[in-house]
């Protein structure tokens, strides 16, 4: 039995606190699929879903997170029909402090 390697999506948080969410191709399973980000750690969750791709990947979603020293979790989703294909994995991320 093969196994499959965890979801391997890059997150990184730039200065100005916009949080980037980057597919790598190994989280691809099938271009059918769709893949949707969900990021908690305000008052209400968000979700983002990835442009519709074929072979090449979609660009990053991008969230202006709007508190500074904040743990934000983001999550990878992968839906195929009205079934969650993989197991989605989170990242946890913390924004930057705001310098005055």
């Amino acid at each position: 039995m093969k196994q499959q390697n965890a979801t391997a999506f890059h997150v990184t948080v730039q200065d100005d606190n916009n949080i980037v969410v980057s597919l790598e191709a190994s989280d691809v399973i099938s271009p059918a699929s769709v893949y949707v980000v969900k990021i908690t750690g305000e008052s209400k969750n968000y979700f983002f879903e990835f442009e519709e791709f074929n072979s090449t990947l979609p660009p990053p979603v991008i969230f202006k997170a709007s508190y500074h020293g904040l743990y934000y979790i983001i999550t990878l989703v992968v839906v195929n029909g009205n079934v969650v294909t993989k197991p989605s994995r989170s990242i946890t991320v913390l924004t930057s402090k705001h310098h005055v």
